[in-house]
């Protein structure tokens, strides 16, 4: 899955919203390390059918979800794309509420010593650049703010080496068809979610300090020291990380 992403090229992500999709957005700052229930930026269209910048929590809360605990006993931070249309959290904003979420690189984990060392890779585009992710929002209301969530799919060749799943990466051409208005079957959901062309890829081991959902830094997505691929990270994780 994809519970951990980045957003650290600030003009190189203000000129991709630019002149890809006709926005003016400005990121607040660099994100190392995009966490679950963070807010973030999200495209979405407007009631002019506009793309427009707004903020969303990344945690997908569905419609019918009531009262305060609502969101807290279940993370929607993914949703399979071979689920969406048929799941009740998803079917209504798969047809509705589509959206683009800006990132420069997502991370996943390579597991080792039965799972007691994590090793945190980058995942990147070749050249590194901005993209989207195909995504899903659910409008808020006066007790929480908008929320999304990223789909899923099988793993192209490099990420299959880590991963068994990846998120949905659009091309910028797929990015304006995912968010145009119109109903979305088997069929036309098909072109969207297939794994993005691993040769269009690279990843990189990063500093295993990324593991901490609280290490928001430059240093913490820094690339590791590969000299010795585990040293580094020869102890397991701490206690009370979400991942």
């Amino acid at each position: 899955m994809c519970n951990r992403f980045r957003a650290v090229g600030r003009e190189e992500l203000i000129r991709y919203a630019r002149e890809a999709f006709g926005i003016d957005w400005d990121p607040e700052r660099p994100r190392y390390n995009i966490a679950p229930n963070t807010i973030q930026a999200i495209f979405v269209k407007d009631d002019e059918d506009k793309l427009v910048a707004t903020q969303a929590r990344w945690n997908l809360i569905p419609f019918f979800e009531k009262g305060e605990k609502a969101g807290t006993s279940f993370l929607r931070t993914n949703a399979r794309s071979e689920e969406v249309l048929g799941k009740p959290s998803y079917r209504e904003p798969i047809q509705k509420r589509r959206c683009l979420v800006p990132a420069d690189a997502f991370y996943e984990w390579e597991h080792l010593h039965d799972g007691r060392v994590k090793l945190p890779y980058a995942f990147e585009l070749n050249p590194t650049r901005p993209f989207t992710f195909a995504g899903l929002w659910e409008r808020g209301n006066e007790t929480r703010p908008p929320s999304f969530t990223i789909l899923t799919t099988s793993p192209n060749e490099l990420v299959a080496k880590i991963h068994d799943r990846m998120p949905v990466i659009l091309s910028d051409e797929n990015a304006h068809r995912w968010v145009a208005a119109g109903p979305m079957t088997k069929e036309t959901l098909a072109p969207f979610v297939r794994p993005f062309p691993a040769e269009k890829m690279h990843c990189h081991r990063v500093n295993p300090a990324i593991n901490s959902v609280r290490a928001d830094t430059a240093e913490a997505a820094a690339p590791a020291n590969t000299d010795d691929p585990v040293a580094s990270a020869e102890q397991p994780p701490a206690q009370g990380e979400l991942f």
